[in-house]
């Protein structure tokens, strides 16, 4: 589709682990990254 993607790994974490113990920092690190990368897609504008 062209459009650019982002791919990340998170060793240790399996499927839903970020919803299933939402407080630990492998959890919490892929928050902030889900949200930041949510942001970055939504800024962008075409002209």
């Amino acid at each position: 589709a062209g459009v650019p993607t982002e791919f990340h790994v998170y060793p240790g974490g399996y499927h839903g682990f970020e919803l299933i113990v939402p407080n630990a920092e492998i959890s919490q690190r892929a928050e902030k990254e889900y949200i930041s990368a949510l942001k970055r897609a939504l800024q962008k504008t075409e002209v």
